[in-house]
């Protein structure tokens, strides 16, 4: 990354896509003077327009930054005592782990506690924000995003425009990924993934692979599904199935086991999260390929609100129940975790703070969930085409009650597939299985 007169200041690492839907590549130019007093403000926001998967190291004058992706998915830890950084735990440290005391990795690993706000298996060792850049100077942590001058309403428009916007900039970043790398495209039968698959539709015929992962009598229906959208789309959809041969013997013990060795390490000691057969059905897919995931589309349904704090949102018990820390836990971890939220809750601007679960969800929770689990995988890259803080901002913009419903999901499908408008999605096909009185091993017949 250089200045228009080409000084090197920064480098780029993973898949970044420009504002107007270019992947930098190579000496990418900065539309920015050397000349300028504010570059190192430009160059900030800048970045903080870039959509993928990606990490920034920018070094501009007595500065010297790292800025993540909107959800750290390809976020860094650090240790601020060594001035160490890396894209894991292991990586970061020169020693052996100090165990977190606030929250110990065996209650992590059982399920009873989550790393938030930072928080990684190691005493030292945190895990950034998203939204934030480390500033190398001195290992602290300051948010660049979202600014003061930010309005996240509607502004007199309709939310169907909102969704067009949304549509047209998602489908602008799948074209940069689709057109330069080779992709895979898993389909499922939920709203978020057939939003993803709708945005594709007029480059369909250029991705590589599309797949459905049949590794339980639950997501038997996820099949049934996938290959009605299959055919609405005339696509070739290839069934990953555990009943398969290849699936069964593809996988020797040793090999997977040094396999789920290299996962831990990536992940930095946390804990497996995924079910064993799914892990299995993703290596089947060739690693050279791109995997386009959608799972940031969530945020099109707003799913870390509810009704009741619609209108209030500044319920702090409201708050950390939706990050899994409910009022029952222990005094003690309830009003450590208050503390960091409250911390965390004042770096917003005020314009931001109506809509704060959306951004907790994506400051938060991602980067200790969904980005955590991608840094783990060891031969694929997960790249979701809504990591956009654009996208964010326009789905913040739209009032939780009316994300709610999944209408935003229906504006851009009728739009670009209207041939998926009319078929169901997995909790519409799983309640007429259960007026059907159709069994799960019939299911599992599935693909």
């Amino acid at each position: 990354m250089t200045f228009s007169n080409g000084l090197v200041v920064g480098i780029v690492l993973g898949y970044a896509i420009s504002p107007d839907g270019m992947m930098l590549e190579g000496r990418h130019k900065l539309p920015i003077s050397t000349r300028s007093a504010a570059s190192l403000a430009q160059a900030e926001k800048y970045i903080s327009q870039l959509a993928g998967r990606y990490v920034v190291l920018l070094s501009i004058g007595t500065s010297a930054r790292v800025y993540s992706d909107p959800v750290c998915s390809l976020g860094p830890v650090y240790d601020p005592v060594t001035r160490r950084l890396g894209t894991s735990v292991a990586l970061a440290l020169d020693r052996p782990v100090i165990a977190n005391p606030d929250t110990p990795a065996d209650s992590v690993a059982s399920g009873e506690a989550c790393y938030l706000f930072g928080q990684t298996p190691d005493r030292d060792v945190k895990r950034a924000l998203a939204n934030h850049y480390i500033d190398l100077t001195d290992f602290s942590e300051r948010r660049h995003w979202p600014t003061e001058d930010m309005e996240f309403t509607l502004g007199g428009r309709k939310r169907q425009d909102l969704s067009l916007e949304i549509g047209a900039k998602l489908r602008l970043n799948m074209k940069a990924l689709i057109e330069r790398y080779p992709t895979a495209l898993p389909v499922t039968g939920g709203k978020d993934n057939r939003l993803l698959v709708a945005a594709a539709s007029d480059m369909l015929d250029q991705i590589s692979q599309f797949f459905v992962c049949h590794t339980t009598a639950s997501n038997a229906v996820d099949s049934e599904i996938a290959l009605e959208i299959a055919r609405e789309l005339s696509f070739p959809l290839r069934v990953i199935s555990r009943e398969t041969q290849r699936f069964k013997s593809g996988f020797a013990d040793s090999d997977y086991a040094d396999h789920m060795t290299l996962r831990h390490l990536r992940g930095g000691f946390e804990p497996e999260m995924v079910e064993t057969d799914r892990i299995k059905a993703t290596q089947m897919v060739p690693d050279r390929y791109l995997i386009l995931r959608g799972n940031m589309i969530d945020m099109t349904r707003a799913p870390h609100w509810q009704r009741p704090v619609f209108r209030d949102p500044h319920n702090t018990e409201f708050a950390l129940a939706s990050l899994g820390v409910p009022a029952t836990v222990s005094v003690e971890v309830y009003q450590r975790t208050q503390t960091a939220f409250l911390n965390w809750k004042a770096s917003l601007p005020d314009s931001a703070l109506p809509r704060i679960y959306d951004f907790l969800q994506n400051d938060v929770w991602m980067p200790h969930t969904n980005s955590a689990a991608y840094a783990r995988e060891v031969d694929h890259m997960f790249i979701n085409p809504f990591n956009d803080r654009h996208l964010l901002f326009l789905a913040a913009s739209i009032p939780p009650y009316m994300r709610k419903n999944g209408r935003i999901a229906e504006d851009i499908v009728s739009t670009y597939a209207k041939e998926l408008s009319g078929l169901d999605d997995t909790a519409e096909r799983l309640l007429k299985h259960q007026r059907d009185d159709v069994t799960p091993s019939e299911l599992d017949k599935v693909g």
